[in-house]
């Protein structure tokens, strides 16, 4: 069967005239795509979490193994809470950075070609106009992205000050 747009609407041509061969047997294979989608999408979940929190752990166990061997001079200079706390905040932003973009990229990824390949099957002038106006949209991103930077790291800093402070206290 050649299952194409509005093939189901077909399918129900009136009130008491329904293919219902046709339509349980297209809705068997919708429900079999969808499980199949599931459990490829709940395999990628573990695996991209199993690997991130990997990642997480070895990068507390490293950065932890060098506060232990720096020297006094160093942390008598700095509050032992800013230290510890800074470290913490930072794997954790990369840890949910990890997370977030390995699922998101193989998700995009996919999403993004199944669309090209859409628009080009529909009309292929809209495609082309998308894939030239595509990179536009990156490098305004990455504009935006390098002018804001300074901030994250700023506000990185002054969290970082307020929790070893507070660790103080």
């Amino acid at each position: 069967n050649n299952i194409q747009g509005g093939y189901l609407v077909v399918l129900i041509i009136d009130k008491n005239n329904v293919n219902f061969d046709e339509l349980v047997k297209i809705l068997k294979l919708v429900i079999i795509l969808v499980g199949i989608t599931s459990i490829t999408d709940w395999i990628m979940r573990i695996c991209n979490n199993s690997m991130t929190y990997r990642i997480s752990r070895r990068l507390r166990q490293d950065a932890f193994r060098k506060i232990q061997s720096l020297p006094l001079s160093y942390l008598d200079a700095r509050p032992s809470g800013e230290i510890v706390s800074v470290l913490i905040n930072d794997i954790e932003q990369l840890t949910d950075g990890l997370l977030l973009g390995f699922t998101q990229v193989v998700t995009s990824l996919l999403t993004i070609i199944g669309t090209l390949i859409l628009m080009l099957s529909i009309n292929w002038l809209i495609a082309l106009v998308v894939i030239v106006l595509t990179p536009l949209s990156l490098f305004m991103a990455k504009f935006i992205t390098s002018k804001t930077h300074k901030f994250f790291v700023e506000q990185a800093k002054i969290k970082g000050e307020l929790t070893g402070f507070v660790n103080e206290m």
